[in-house]
């Protein structure tokens, strides 16, 4: 396998800790992600300096179960579809193609460890979060008014 020293990104993210989960904000995109613990753990060791076989070894060591270098390269492709690292990881051939069943049957993460799971979700854009105006309110453009109808007031 390639060395690579993936590094999180840390630009236009805001992290917040839940228990051993994390929520990554991604300010950029306006996407929110929740890292399950196991994923959390493998972004969390992307600090540019540590080798996949270093993030597996780290990982392995907090859940306190073997984990496999291939783990780590599914997690980091995950984490790279999501724009969650600095740059983009270009996966070797044999970590490819892996599935959540091969790593179970072949035994690359132990019966202990829960899967990796990054659940991601679209952040409304401020102006959509905000709440529309119902007849009769005095509004300035059609958009304002929830009937999408202005003429001074909201019909």
């Amino acid at each position: 396998m390639q060395t690579y020293y993936p590094r999180a990104r840390a630009s236009q993210i805001h992290v917040a800790q839940l228990n051993d989960e994390i929520v990554i904000s991604d300010l950029a995109n306006d996407r929110a992600h929740l890292l399950n613990s196991s994923a959390a753990l493998v972004w969390q060791s992307c600090d540019g300096t540590s080798s996949v076989s270093q993030i597996a070894a780290r990982v392995s060591s907090q859940l306190g179960t073997p984990v496999d270098d291939k783990y780590v390269w599914y997690k980091l492709e995950q984490l790279s579809s999501k724009y969650l690292l600095e740059q983009p990881v270009n996966v070797p051939a044999q970590a490819k193609g892996l599935t959540r069943r091969d790593m179970l049957r072949a035994g690359f993460v132990g019966a202990a460890v829960v899967l990796p799971v990054i659940i991601t979700m679209i952040a409304p854009k401020p102006a959509h979060a905000e709440s529309c105006l119902g007849n009769g309110q005095t509004c300035a453009a059609n958009a304002d008014c929830c009937s999408n109808q202005c003429s001074g007031v909201c019909l």
